[in-house]
């Protein structure tokens, strides 16, 4: 766009029709073709996983329902009252398993479908459309390949493996006040693997602090706060932080807020052993996606308060794998701090 207040003769202007020459060929028109073809894949692949899954834990779901019933036909008539209850929690944890895996197949049939429209179109383009045509096309297919991503990116539960059973503890050895405690209906949670050949995002990290602090008495504050913000769009996966000097357990909350509302809460507890160089990743159950030149902050407390490692003479801003990240200064001590970096990766650009 030209800005100039007085008209001038634009010199070395490349046409879009030129520019457009070969695209179809390009390493960027052959890539999002890549892409797609991966995204496609790896939908078809959830769908398969999660469609054999549906049908595994309804096999389970009529299996630990003959037996409790058979568990509940030994006992007394009072026990026919906690037989109705755990009737209905069987029911609302298979309903809920159900629900879930139904969403994630719906999902992803959804992605399916319309990357396969996007592979027709594209396709199309590639054998009737004009260069100029192809071009944009391919752009726009890319903005929807990073939904795409992200899609399968935010659902990696896409991938968990619902085990539900009936839990029974020789119940004709239980007293009846005891009987609420000892059958119980439980659904164990394991990850499976599942190969995806879409590409993953990089996950990054880096460290503001030039070196260790020495102090034993500085850094033991219980709560440290940290305001940040990205030049880039950028997934957070979670936060580097130092570990504790001692052979204490130390729990500890983490927040990320915005606009005191908090988009992501997470508690873990901390060990010495866990660190690596005095540093330990902590991630959150998903990544968050944190918009360019927007104000977050990260807040830390830690239970009990403690003496903890802690960095010195900290960057305000520093340049991280394309991202530069602008650090607000705090009131008690801007140079020094718990939180070193991040773990996070840059969300595909559409342009």
């Amino acid at each position: 766009m030209c800005v100039s207040i007085q008209h001038r003769k634009c010199d070395k202007v490349l046409s879009i029709i030129d520019a457009a020459k070969g695209f179809r060929s390009s390493q960027n028109a052959v890539l999002v073709k890549k892409d797609l073809e991966n995204i496609l894949k790896d939908s078809e692949a959830v769908i398969i996983y999660n469609k054999d899954h549906l049908t595994e834990i309804e096999s389970q779901y009529k299996e630990e329902k003959q037996k409790l019933e058979q568990i509940c036909k030994d006992l007394i008539s009072k026990v026919n009252t906690l037989e109705s209850q755990r009737k209905d929690e069987l029911q609302k944890t298979y309903s809920e398993n159900k629900d879930k895996i139904e969403q994630i197949i719906c999902m992803f049939e959804g992605c399916k479908h319309s990357v396969e429209n996007e592979k027709a179109i594209l396709e199309v383009c590639f054998e009737k459309a004009s260069e100029t045509q192809a071009m944009i096309e391919v752009n726009k297919i890319k903005k929807q390949i990073e939904q795409h991503q992200v899609l399968l990116e935010k659902n990696r539960n896409c991938r968990r493996k619902y085990s539900m059973h009936v839990q029974d503890k020789d119940l004709s050895n239980v007293l009846i006040s005891n009987l609420q405690n000892a059958l119980q209906v439980k659904c164990n949670i394991s990850e499976c693997e599942l190969k995806l050949n879409s590409r993953p995002i990089s996950v990054n990290s880096f460290n503001r602090f030039k070196r260790l602090g020495k102090s034993d008495d500085y850094w033991n504050m219980g709560t440290y706060k940290l305001s940040f913000q990205a030049s880039s769009d950028i997934s957070l996966f979670g936060i580097l932080s130092y570990g504790p000097k001692t052979e204490l357990s130390y729990e500890v909350d983490i927040c990320l807020n915005h606009n005191s509302a908090t988009l992501a809460k997470l508690c873990k507890i901390l060990k010495k052993e866990d660190a690596k160089e005095e540093i330990i990743e902590v991630k959150f159950d998903n990544p968050i996606v944190l918009t360019s030149c927007t104000n977050y902050e990260i807040v830390i407390t830690r239970t009990p308060t403690g003496i903890f490692h802690y960095g010195e003479e900290g960057y305000l801003v520093i340049q991280s794998h394309g991202t530069t990240f602008t650090f607000k200064k705090q009131s008690f001590s801007y140079d020094r701090g718990q939180i070193p970096g991040f773990l996070f990766g840059l969300n595909p650009k559409t342009n």
